[in-house]
């Protein structure tokens, strides 16, 4: 008996769609690219850890959420922002993906960065997600 294999979504590219579309508009992408501090704020999402259920039928990815503004407070207001938003995400299907639970390991705090012109603040967070 062959047991049918699904597809798991991209996780990262459903953070991205969904906090794009919660943010009003506010750059979210996975990779930085050079200049991108004369945009900002912008929002970076990369997966970094986190597998396949014992059953294979959920991921349990971790992710990275970090914010980039002009200012220290600008970039503290739209992660606390995004902070608020995350348990939203619970119950909601986006780019083929349903995500089941939304866990925030590290919350909301100042990670400081090379670039004298951009302010960082990150968060990590554990989904479960299955296909949907």
């Amino acid at each position: 008996m062959t047991v049918p294999v699904r597809g798991m979504p991209d996780v990262e590219a459903m953070l991205v769609e969904w906090l794009y579309g919660q943010l009003g508009g506010v750059d979210v992408r996975t990779d930085l690219y050079v200049g991108f501090e004369d945009r900002l704020p912008l929002v970076q999402v990369v997966r970094i850890g986190g597998g396949m259920s014992h059953n294979a039928i959920l991921i349990e990815p971790r992710l990275d959420i970090d914010v980039y503004a002009a200012t220290r407070v600008a970039a503290s207001d739209l992660a606390h922002q995004i902070e608020a938003l995350m348990p939203a995400m619970r119950n909601i299907a986006v780019a083929g993906g349903l995500v089941t639970k939304v866990i925030e390991e590290i919350g909301p705090s100042y990670r400081p960065d090379v670039n004298p012109h951009t302010y960082r603040f990150g968060m990590t967070y554990q989904l479960v997600i299955r296909p949907a």
